[in-house]
C-alpha cells in the first residue's frame, strides 16, 4: 500500500463502532502545562482527560506518553518555561490549570521522546504497544495540526487502528483545529469522550 493511498487507508478503518476498552491503548502527545495554557479548548480538554483517567483506572488501559525532543528540552529550563506560560495565562484559567495539573500527575512517569511529527517513528514505542496486544490506539494531546496528524499517518505502518479523541486534542488556533479535524475525518475515525462514555460507562 502506498503511504498516501487514502482510499485504501479509509477502507482499513472501522468508522462506525466504538471499540471495546479491552482492545484499546492510549497515546498522549505533548501533554505539558505550557501547551495546555496556550490552547483554546481548556474546558473540553480537562473534562476529556478526566474521563480518560477514570477509564484507564477502571479498565486497566495501557497509556503511553510522548513528547518531542524540543518540548522536553524547553521544559528542562523551568525559568524559561514559566516566562512563556505567563504570556498565555489569564485569571479565568486557574481552575482548569489546577484540574489539568492533577491529571498530569496521574500519567506514567516514563516519557518517550521523538523528533518530527510522527511518534510512531519510535521503535521502542511500537514495541511497547505491540506487547500489549491492543489493536486500537486512542490518540490525544497536542498539536492536532502537526503531531496528531503525523502520528495518525505513522500508525498505518503498524497493524493498529488509530482513533483520534477530538475533545482530548487541541491547538492554539480554533480555525486550524477544525480544519485539521476535517482532514483527519477523511482518513481515520474521530470520536470524543461522550462516545466512549455511552459505550464504556
Amino acid at each position: 500500500m502506498s503511504y498516501l493511498d487514502f482510499e485504501q487507508i479509509w477502507e482499513m478503518v472501522d468508522h462506525t463502532n466504538i471499540p471495546e476498552e479491552s482492545s484499546c491503548a492510549i497515546v498522549v502527545l505533548n501533554p505539558s502545562l505550557d501547551r495546555f495554557i496556550k490552547i483554546f479548548t481548556k474546558f473540553e480538554v480537562v473534562t476529556a482527560f478526566e474521563y480518560l483517567a477514570e477509564a484507564v483506572s477502571k479498565f486497566s488501559i495501557p497509556v503511553f506518553v510522548a513528547s518531542t525532543r524540543d518540548e522536553t528540552m524547553r521544559l528542562i529550563n523551568k525559568d524559561e518555561s514559566n516566562v512563556e506560560t505567563q504570556k498565555f495565562k489569564s485569571r479565568y484559567d486557574d481552575e482548569f490549570i489546577t484540574r489539568y495539573t492533577k491529571i498530569l500527575s496521574t500519567l506514567p512517569s516514563h516519557r518517550y521522546e521523538y523528533t518530527g511529527f510522527d511518534v510512531f517513528s519510535l521503535s521502542d514505542l511500537k514495541t511497547s504497544i505491540s506487547e500489549t496486544h491492543r489493536k486500537n490506539i486512542l490518540i490525544c494531546g497536542n498539536w492536532l495540526e502537526t503531531d496528531i496528524i503525523g502520528s495518525v499517518f505513522g500508525s498505518f505502518k503498524m497493524s493498529v487502528t488509530p482513533i483520534v479523541v477530538s475533545d482530548a486534542c487541541s491547538s492554539e488556533s480554533e480555525r486550524i483545529f477544525y480544519e485539521s479535524l476535517d482532514v483527519l475525518s477523511r482518513i481515520t475515525r474521530i470520536i470524543d469522550t461522550r462516545d466512549l462514555l455511552k459505550e464504556w460507562g
